[in-house]
């Protein structure tokens, strides 16, 4: 091909220098343009000679590493296989051993088929039947994770954008809203240290507990934060610190002065891991700021190949809405007491602790169950506001091709509010994954 092009590169030059009868003057001109016309037909010739058969300077792969990076911060069931999704490597020259660029992209479309039955009291927990309410819901999700990585001279750079569109609504409401979900980037500065930028998930978090296609479990969970972080990591030891954006008193007139301030630390040994992590922040209460904390730990086993579990729990002063700690809010129950509270009605900060674990248990190369438990208890003094709730639930997962996945869930959750009131609720649902 490359002798073709310069064959026709050449007796295009000579055709126009002989009908164009041009002055000396011209005469050179077109002579230089012929020398660098051949100059890059020889450097492309070259290049394409030292590359072995079959290889490329672009290559494309199936498989993506991107849905299962960390920084994503994909619940377990949405994570793409390492074999879906596409990679686009590029090496510029043919001697280098690695590509110095890729692009990763990966993701999924899912459908979730729910029921939900629930105390239907907006304002507090209602233990009368004439309160309760069932109701039934399709709902659709599209999601794209796109990850790229360059080799600059002063260390690797990787980053991340993630896209999700959710279509559908729950109790009658239909609200589809598309946005992005994570934007990251990490500079790796050296083998051991990283800096890490962005919106992604927060600092202090044991591990995403969410695993299934529908409820938020109570106990332990994390949210999503802007945030600079600096990340050491050397053979099974990571440490991670850095400053993100607050969750408290940062609306109107009143927004805190300073961020949090967060950091965790980890040893992963394999079968068993151990983490452990910490926040400080400033919180508006109805009167002035008051500083803050929360702190937490947790543990993670591989029993074999058949058999994991990770364990976890957190105790928190005012910072138990940060996100670290949920109540279990779901898929929109309705009439149970919102979440947790930062203060009390006498402006003290409120403290709450929280238990939670999961187990996976991989049946078959096709089939896997996953368990869920998971208990909060919050001292505050506010009439009906909640004392304490706990859940359990279950999803059986099942994945004939990597390409698709099917699971069947079922979560209770059970609530009591601080003036004794006690309400339950249930959820149960079907979701389908295609995983491109």
């Amino acid at each position: 091909m490359t002798k073709m092009l310069r064959r026709a590169l050449l007796g295009g030059a000579a055709v126009a220098m002989m009908a164009a009868g041009a002055q000396a003057g011209e005469l050179e001109a077109l002579k230089a343009q012929l020398e660098a016309l051949q100059n890059r037909v020889a450097t492309m010739e070259s290049r394409s000679a030292a590359l072995p058969e079959g290889a490329s300077l672009i290559t494309f792969e199936r498989g993506s590493t991107a849905s299962a990076d960390e920084l994503f911060n994909n619940a377990a069931l949405d994570q793409a296989p390492a074999s879906r999704g596409t990679t686009i490597a590029i090496t510029p020259t043919a001697d280098l051993p690695a590509p110095v660029a890729s692009i990763e992209l990966s993701g999924y479309i899912r459908a979730v088929a729910l029921w939900q039955s629930s105390p239907g009291n907006d304002t507090g927990l209602a233990d009368n039947d004439s309160a309760k309410l069932s109701d039934f819901d399709l709902l659709a999700r599209g999601q794209i994770d796109l990850k790229a990585t360059t080799d600059t001279a002063v260390g690797r750079v990787t980053g991340g954008i993630q896209l999700r569109g959710n279509m559908g609504g729950v109790n009658g409401s239909y609200t589809p809203a598309l946005n992005i979900r994570t934007a990251w980037a990490t500079w790796q500065m050296t083998d051991a240290l990283s800096l890490t930028f962005g919106e992604t998930g927060q600092i202090a978090a044991l591990s995403n507990v969410s695993y299934g296609t529908i409820a938020t479990p109570v106990g332990l969970d994390s949210s999503r934060r802007p945030q600079f972080r600096l990340t050491y990591a050397s053979g099974p030891f990571n440490l991670r610190f850095g400053i993100e954006d607050s969750s408290q008193g940062d609306t109107g007139a009143n927004q805190t002065a300073m961020p949090d301030i967060a950091g965790s630390m980890g040893i992963n040994m394999g079968m068993f891991g151990f983490r452990a992590g910490g926040e400080v922040g400033k919180v508006r209460t109805g009167v002035d700021f008051k500083t803050g904390w929360l702190a937490n730990a947790g543990i993670n086993m591989n029993l074999g190949s058949m058999v994991s579990m990770s364990l976890g729990g957190a105790y928190t002063k005012g910072l138990a809405t940060d996100g670290l700690i949920s109540a279990g809010t779901g898929a929109g129950l309705q009439g149970v007491v919102g979440g947790l509270q930062a203060f009390n009605a006498t402006n003290d900060l409120v403290k709450a602790w929280a238990l939670a674990g999961n187990m996976t248990f991989t049946m078959t190369d096709t089939t896997s169950l996953l368990l869920s438990a998971g208990y909060v208890k919050q001292k505050n003094e506010n009439a009906a506001n909640l004392d304490k709730a706990w859940s359990v639930g279950g999803a059986l997962v099942y994945r004939p091709v990597e390409a698709l996945q099917f699971a069947a869930e079922a979560d209770y959750f059970s609530y009591k509010a601080t003036d004794g009131d006690k309400g339950k609720a249930a959820i149960v649902g079907v979701a389908g994954w295609f995983f491109f």
